[in-house]
Formats: C-alpha cells, structure tokens, sequence
C-alpha cells in the first residue's frame, strides 16, 4: 500500500474514533436526560396528585360555605322576626 492510501486510512480511522467517541458522550447524555425524564414524570404524578386532592378539598370548602351562607340567611331571616315580636310586644305595653 502506498504512503498516500496508508495516511488517508489513518485519517479515516482517526475520524472514526473521534466520532465514537463523540456517540459515546451522546449515549452518556441521552441515558441521563432518560433518567431525568423519568424523575419528572414521577414529579408531575405526584403534582397531579395532590391536585386532584385540592381540588376535593376545595369542592368540600364550598359546600361548606354554601350551608354556611343558608344558614345565616335562616338566622338573619330569624333575628328580622324575633325584632318585629320585641318591637309588637312592647307597642302592646
């Protein structure tokens, strides 16, 4: 083989590692971001999670303050009546 053909081989092999190096680094970085991915999915699950269980809480609260707001109506509603007796009873004094 002549020098010529020997010193083109050697820069092609010298390329060749360069560039499975190169895939290598990238296998490397892939695996990771892999890694990383998989650790989100389990954050977000547990995010989605505690979401939905706000969300009950947050249904639970407004049932809440739904018979809250009816039962003040009920007492307002009382008070204004017991008034008007008090008012009658001492009219009739």
């Amino acid at each position: 083989m002549s020098d010529e053909i020997k010193d083109m081989l050697q820069a092609i092999l010298g390329r060749l590692d360069s560039m499975e190096n190169q895939m290598d680094e990238h296998g490397t970085i892939l695996k990771a971001v892999r890694g990383r991915l998989e650790e989100q999915g389990a954050e977000i699950k547990g995010i989605n999670e505690r979401l939905a269980r706000m969300e009950g809480d947050i249904k639970d609260l407004k049932v809440g303050q739904e018979r809250s707001e009816q039962i003040m109506e009920k007492l307002a509603l009382r008070s204004i009546e017991q008034e008007t007796k008090i008012d009658a009873l001492k009219r009739a004094k």
